[in-house]
C-alpha cells in the first residue's frame, strides 16, 4: 500500500480505538490490503484510486462508533465486485461468517443500483431489495448509507443526468431512511448534497444570501448563550450551551411553505443546551423562560413523548435578548447521541448493542412491518409506495386493548388500525372506541390512545373509507375488497360472453373444453390462471373476438380469409408518405402495435382493422381477395384512443389522471366526467397515442391510483383521415 493510504488506514483505526477497547489491528490491516489489491487497477469518475471510496465509508462509520464487523464490511463492500481474485468463500474464511453476509448483502444492492441506473430495473424494485436487506440486518443500511454520502460528496465528476437521478433518489429515499433511523447526522448530510444537484441556481443563491446575514445571527445566539451558560452555572448546573446552525435544504423548505424571504426566518441558527439528566432539562427549561418571554404554542416536549425515530428533546421559542424570536433545545448527553447518530448510537456508545432491549425493540418492530409488506404486496410498486408512504412519515403510537403498542402515520384512523392488525378485522369492522368512548370511524388517532375495533361478520368495508384513510396499506385492502367483489362478477360475465361466442363456432372437435382451452390459453396471454383472463373478458380489458379468433385457429379450420399471396407485407407509414389513404376501422378502432390486417376499398384507399374483427371475418369469399396484409408498428403521427376509468369521486381525481396522461407527453383531445350517486366516478378520455404499448403504459399507470378502481379501452366516432 502507498503511504497516504496507509496513512488513512492508521487514522481508520485511531477513530475506532476511541469507541472500542477490544479491537483486532490485524483484521483491519488485512481488509484494507484485500482492497488495496482488489481495486488497485481501478479508478473512479473523478480520476483518483478507487481504493479511496471504501476508505472513506469506513471512515464515515468510525465516526459513527460503528463496530469491528462492520467497519470490515464497509473496506470489503465492492471486492467481490471488481476483483476476480477473491471471492465469498476467501472473506468467509478470513474474516467470519458476520462479515461475508453484510459484504454479500450489499454487493447485491450495488449490483441492483447499477441495474437501476442502467435502467435494466425500477427504482420501486431496487429500493424493495434495499429495505429488506436491511430488514435482514439493520447494519446493512448503514453501510448503504455511508456509501451513498461518500459517492454524493463525489458526485461532481459525473455527467449530468446521472447526478439529478441520484439526487432525486437520495432525496426520495436515502435521507428520509436516515431520518426515520434517527441519524440526523447522515439526514442533513445527504439533503444539503441532493439539493445542490437537484436546484443548483437555488442553492447557490441561498448559499449566498446565508453568508450575508448568518455572521449576525451567529453573534446574536452566542450573546444568548452567553447569558444563559452563566445563569446555569449559577443553578448549579453544569450545562455544554452553543448555536446550532439550520441546515440550507430546511432553510428552503421553510422558504417555500411559509412563502416568506430569507430575512424572516429567524431560526437561522438555534441554541443547543445539553445537560446530565432528565430533570436537569425542566430545570434549564425553567430558567429559559425566565429569563426571555416565551412565544405560546411554541413549546413542544419530545422528551415526554419522543419522535418515532426515537428523538428526545425539549424545544422552545422565545424572544430573545435582541428582541427576536430564539429556539433553544434542550437535552442530555445520551438524548445527544441519540438525536445525531439514531440507531447508531447503541454502537457509538454501548459496549454491547445486542443487550439492550429498546433497541432490539424498535428493530423488531421494523423487521416486522417491513415483512408484512412483503408479504401484502407482490408488485415492487406497490411496495415501495407503501414503504415511502408509511415508514417515512411521522408516526403516532397508540395501544391494543390487550395493552400492545402499534405505530401508524400521523393522521391514521381506527380503521387503519385495524387493517394493521389483520384484514379481516379491517373489513369486518363496524365502529370503534378510543379510550373506552365510541368515535366515528374518521377520527384521527393520537399517540397514546386505546383503540377497540367493533366488528360485525356481516359487514363488509365501504368505498367511502378511502376518503380518510391514511396508510397506504388500508387503501389496498379496501380497494382490493372492492375488486374481488366487481371481479367475481367479471369473472361470471366473462364466461358467459365467451360461452355464448364458442356456441356459435362451427366444427368444434366431441372433446372440445373450454376449461381445457383456458387453461392453455391464459399463460401464453400473460395471465395467471383462467379466471384472471376471464375477468379480463368481463372487465372489457381483453377483446372478447380476439380470444374467439385463437379459439378457432387452435380448434378448428383457420378462418376462411384469403390474403392474397402476391400482395407485399407493406408498412402503413411508407404507404402514407406515398399519398395513399388509410382510414382506421370504425368498428375495432386498432392501434399501431396490435395485430392488423387491411382492406383495399373501391377507390377510398385502405381501411386498417383488427385482424380479429368480426367484419372481416364476415367478409364475402369475392370480398376477401381484397385484404392485404399489414404491418402497423408505430405511426409518425398520434391517433386518438378512448379510456374509460372507474374510480371513487375525489377532489383532485381528473387532476391526477391528466397529470399521469400529460407527464407521458400525450395530448389529451376530450374529457367527461359523468358521476354515479354511489360516488363513483367514470371519466371517459380521448387521448393521442403513437401505438398500443403507449396507450397500455397509461393504462397502468391510472389504474395504480389508489381511487382507481377499473381502466378499460372504449370505442369513439372517428372522422376520415390519413394515419
Amino acid at each position: 500500500m502507498t503511504d497516504d493510504i496507509k496513512s488513512l488506514v492508521r487514522n481508520l483505526i485511531s477513530k475506532m480505538r476511541k469507541r472500542h477497547q477490544k479491537l483486532d489491528e490485524g483484521r483491519i490491516y488485512l481488509a484494507a490490503e484485500t482492497a488495496y489489491f482488489a481495486h488497485k487497477d481501478f479508478r473512479r469518475e473523478s480520476g483518483e484510486p478507487y481504493i479511496y471510496h471504501p476508505l472513506n465509508v469506513a471512515l464515515i462509520l468510525a465516526d459513527l462508533g460503528m463496530d469491528e464487523d462492520v467497519i470490515i464490511s464497509a473496506l470489503l463492500h465492492d471486492v467481490l465486485e471488481d476483483s476476480k481474485l477473491y471471492d465469498l468463500q476467501f472473506i468467509k474464511s478470513n474474516f467470519g461468517d458476520h462479515v461475508a453476509e453484510l459484504v454479500d448483502a450489499v454487493t447485491k444492492l450495488s449490483h441492483a443500483e447499477k441495474e437501476y441506473l442502467r435502467k435494466e430495473i425500477t427504482q420501486a424494485e431496487n429500493i424493495r431489495k434495499l429495505i429488506l436487506a436491511m430488514a435482514k440486518d439493520i447494519r446493512v443500511i448503514f453501510i448503504k448509507l455511508a456509501d451513498r454520502l461518500h459517492n454524493m460528496q463525489t458526485l461532481y465528476a459525473l455527467p449530468r443526468e446521472r447526478q439529478k437521478k441520484m439526487a432525486e433518489e437520495t432525496m426520495q429515499v436515502f435521507a428520509p431512511l436516515a431520518n426515520r433511523l434517527g441519524i440526523w447526522e447522515f439526514k442533513w448530510r445527504l439533503e444539503d448534497l441532493a439539493f445542490q444537484y437537484l436546484y443548483p441556481k437555488e442553492f447557490e443563491n441561498l448559499k449566498e444570501q446565508l453568508e450575508k446575514i448568518r455572521v449576525d445571527r451567529e453573534t446574536e445566539v452566542e450573546e444568548a448563550g452567553k447569558i444563559l451558560k452563566e445563569r446555569l452555572a449559577k443553578e448549579n448546573i453544569d450545562a455544554t450551551v452553543y448555536g446550532r446552525a439550520k441546515h440550507l435544504w430546511s432553510i428552503y423548505k421553510k422558504m417555500q411553505r411559509d412563502n416568506i424571504p430569507l430575512e424572516e426566518v429567524y431560526d437561522l441558527v438555534a441554541l443547543r443546551v445539553i445537560v446530565y439528566t432528565k430533570e436537569q432539562c425542566y430545570i434549564a427549561l425553567s430558567i429559559v423562560h425566565d429569563l426571555w418571554t416565551p412565544i405560546p404554542g411554541m413549546f413542544t416536549d419530545f422528551i415526554a413523548s419522543p419522535k418515532p425515530n426515537g428523538y428526545r428533546s425539549l424545544h422552545t421559542k422565545v424572544i430573545g435578548p435582541r428582541g427576536k424570536p430564539l429556539e433553544v433545545q434542550i437535552r442530555t448527553w445520551d438524548m445527544h447521541r441519540e438525536a445525531e447518530f439514531g440507531l447508531a448510537a447503541h454502537w457509538f456508545y454501548k459496549s454491547d448493542a445486542k443487550d439492550d432491549k429498546d433497541f432490539l425493540e424498535r428493530i423488531r418492530q421494523l423487521r416486522s412491518q417491513i415483512f408484512t409488506w412483503q408479504a401484502d404486496y407482490g408488485d415492487p410498486t406497490e411496495f415501495f409506495r407503501s414503504v415511502v408512504e408509511d415508514l417515512f412519515a411521522d408516526r403516532v403510537f397508540v395501544f391494543s386493548p390487550k395493552g400492545d403498542i402499534f405505530d401508524l402515520p400521523a393522521g391514521s384512523t381506527p380503521v387503519d388500525f385495524a387493517y394493521l392488525i389483520h384484514t379481516e378485522l379491517g373489513n369486518k369492522c363496524v365502529g370503534a372506541k378510543v379510550n373506552g368512548k365510541i368515535v366515528p370511524l374518521d377520527y384521527v388517532l393520537n399517540t397514546g390512545d386505546k383503540v377497540e375495533i367493533l366488528t360485525r361478520s356481516s359487514a363488509r368495508p365501504s368505498l367511502e373509507w378511502l376518503r380518510f384513510v391514511k396508510t397506504s396499506h388500508a387503501k389496498s385492502c379496501i380497494k382490493r375488497f372492492f375488486k374481488q367483489q366487481n371481479r367475481e362478477e367479471a369473472i361470471e360475465k366473462g364466461k358467459n360472453l365467451l360461452s355464448k361466442e364458442i356456441a356459435n363456432i362451427p366444427n368444434l372437435p366431441p372433446d372440445f373444453s373450454l376449461e381445457k382451452v383456458l387453461q392453455e390459453l391464459a399463460p401464453r396471454l400473460g395471465f395467471a390462471s383462467p379466471t384472471d383472463l376471464l375477468a379480463s373478458i368481463g372487465y372489457g380489458s381483453t377483446s372478447l373476438t380476439s380470444i374467439v379468433e385463437k379459439i378457432k385457429r387452435k380448434y378448428v379450420l383457420p378462418p376462411n380469409i384469403e390474403v392474397l399471396e402476391s400482395a407485399p407485407k407493406v408498412s402503413i407509414p411508407e404507404i402514407g408518405m406515398d399519398g395513399l389513404l388509410i382510414k382506421r376501422a370504425r368498428c375495432c378502432y386498432p392501434l399501431p402495435g396490435e395485430d392488423v390486417i387491411g382492406f383495399i376499398t373501391r377507390g377510398k384507399g385502405i381501411v386498417v382493422h383488427l385482424s380479429a374483427c368480426p367484419n372481416i371475418e364476415n367478409l364475402p369469399p369475392e370480398e376477401k381477395k381484397r385484404l392485404v396484409k399489414i404491418n402497423w408498428g408505430r405511426s409518425e403521427k398520434a391517433v386518438p384512443v378512448a379510456i374509460e376509468v372507474e374510480a371513487l369521486d375525489r377532489i383532485g381525481l381528473v387532476s391526477d389522471i391528466s397529470a399521469i396522461i400529460s407527464s407521458e407527453g400525450i395530448n389529451i383531445r376530450s374529457l367527461k366526467v359523468a358521476t354515479k350517486a354511489n360516488n363513483t366516478a367514470f371519466i371517459k378520455a380521448v387521448i393521442d397515442v403513437v401505438d398500443a404499448k403507449s396507450l397500455n403504459k397509461i393504462v397502468e399507470k391510472i389504474s395504480n391510483l389508489s381511487d382507481v378502481l377499473n381502466v378499460r379501452r372504449v370505442g369513439i366516432p372517428q372522422k376520415r383521415s390519413k394515419v
